[in-house]
This record gives structure tokens, C-alpha cells and sequence, in this order.
């Protein structure tokens, strides 16, 4: 195919976006040669466009892949790798800019709508810690672990730091599931109740854990998780905080604190 018949493909396919401007009828691989075009001027990609949606199954599939695995796809050049690879993390950028500048959390879908954007597009787990003031106020979001496909370890000496740094006095945190079950593991539930009871010793709460997917989240906090946790530490200090969440869930209100027990005053 000769450089104006490849100009004549180009010209047509950006014709076609002008006219839907939101790729209504594109197909993910128009999809892709369309994106293709501005970065791989004297190529046809279309092919290399048939090609990647072969190597990773979905447009999807394309944009979580790594800038190598995208440049070992046969034509694929290295600055159309560099952005395809980097696609998500601009599209997390522009969400996390829409945030305002220490939001209020009063409850779980504020947290959600604070921590979502973190996952867009992961194909790996990582877990980040939200840290927020005695008023609810988010005083910082920061990564505490990343792992392997389908496994992640929340640090505990992370979170601590966080909590000492930013004088902290309630922690949600956040992990995803990229395999898509929202269900927590039995190593999350571990995790919780260690982390949960560290934070306890140091006058800080774990007010939620929330696991996002593709396709939605799960809380603790929503979903009766923490109960058992906050009769433990009832017992153990003497105060009432699991009545206090109960109370609370059902008014709609998300946050509490643990509260000195008496004898502790």
C-alpha cells in the first residue's frame, strides 16, 4: 500500500471520528488504528492494530499491557508503545484531578468516588491507605503495597508511618481484585484484623477496607465486617464503639472514633 493510499486510510478514519466524536461505531481495532494514526506517521496500522487486539484479546487488554509487551508486537514502534502503556495512568490523572483539595468522607460512596480512580486500568493488586483527621477530612492517599496479579500484602509499618506522620486519627484502606471477585480472601480478613488491632495501640481507627473491581466494591464497614473486630476491642478497652457503628450505619453516617474508656481518662 503506497504513503497516499495510507494518508487517503488516515484521512477517512479521522473524518469518521469527527463525525463521532465518541467512537459509537469505531470497533476496538478502528478503535486502536484510529489512536495508532498520530503516533505511527508512515505505517498502516491497521494491521498492527489486528495484531495487538489478537496478542491481548480487548482494546482493554491493549492499554494494561506493559510498554514492552506492547513493542514486542510485531511493527509496533517505541513511542506508540510509550503511550498506549502510559494511557491509564493519564486517564487515572485526569480523575484524581477532578478531586478537591482535602474532601470531606461522611460516608462509603464519598470514600469510593476518592479511592476508585487509584485502580482504573490496574492488572495488578496494589493497596493504598487514606488517612483522615478527627473531622473526616482526607489528610493524604499513599500507596502502601503493590504485588503480583492476584496477590498483595498490606503493610503494617506503612500504615503506622502514615498514621505518625500525618497525626492521622482514621484509616481506610484500599485494595483491588483484578481477577473480579469482590469477595475478601481469607488473607484480607487476616490483614484487616492485624492492621486493625495496631492501629488500636497507636489511638488511630480502621474505619473501612474497601476491595474494588472492574465492575463495583466491597466495605467492611457497609457490609458488617468490622463488628466482631470492634466487640474484641471493646473488650479489651473498655469502650462502646461497636454500638456506636451500629447506631450509625443506620443513620447513614460513616465515620466514628474510638473513644477513651473511662478508667483510661
Amino acid at each position: 500500500m503506497t504513503d497516499s493510499v495510507h494518508e487517503g486510510h488516515r484521512a477517512r478514519l479521522r473524518e469518521a471520528a469527527e463525525k463521532d466524536p465518541e467512537l459509537m461505531s469505531f470497533s476496538e481495532f478502528q478503535t486502536l488504528e484510529y489512536l495508532l494514526s498520530f503516533v505511527i506517521p508512515r505505517k498502516d496500522t491497521n494491521p498492527i492494530a489486528h495484531d495487538l487486539i489478537r496478542e491481548f484479546g480487548t482494546l482493554n487488554g491493549v492499554l494494561r499491557a506493559t510498554k514492552q509487551e506492547l513493542y514486542d508486537v510485531p511493527n509496533m514502534t517505541e513511542n506508540a508503545a510509550a503511550l498506549l502503556s502510559c494511557f491509564y495512568a493519564i486517564v487515572r490523572k485526569s480523575e484524581l484531578s477532578r478531586q478537591k483539595p482535602k474532601p470531606l468522607v461522611s460516608n462509603v460512596q464519598e470514600a469510593v468516588n476518592i479511592l476508585s480512580p487509584y485502580f482504573i486500568g490496574r492488572s495488578e493488586e496494589r493497596s493504598y491507605c487514606m488517612a483522615l483527621d478527627i473531622n473526616d477530612r482526607v489528610l493524604l492517599v499513599a500507596p502502601i503495597s503493590e504485588g503480583l496479579v492476584d496477590f498483595t500484602t498490606l503493610s503494617n509499618n506503612r500504615v503506622v508511618s502514615i498514621v505518625t506522620r500525618t497525626k492521622a486519627k482514621k484509616i481506610i484502606i484500599a485494595h483491588n481484585h483484578p481477577g473480579g471477585s469482590l469477595q475478601p480472601s481469607q488473607q484480607d480478613i487476616k490483614a484487616t484484623k492485624s492492621l486493625f488491632m495496631i492501629l488500636q495501640t497507636i489511638n488511630a481507627v480502621l474505619s473501612d477496607h474497601i476491595i474494588f473491581t472492574d465492575d463495583g466494591h466491597f466495605s467492611f464497614y457497609e457490609n458488617g465486617w468490622l463488628d466482631n473486630l470492634l466487640l474484641m476491642s471493646d473488650a479489651i478497652y473498655g469502650t462502646k464503639t461497636s454500638d456506636e457503628l451500629q447506631t450509625r450505619r443506620q443513620k447513614g453516617i460513616y465515620m466514628f472514633e474510638r473513644k477513651e474508656s473511662e478508667n483510661n481518662k
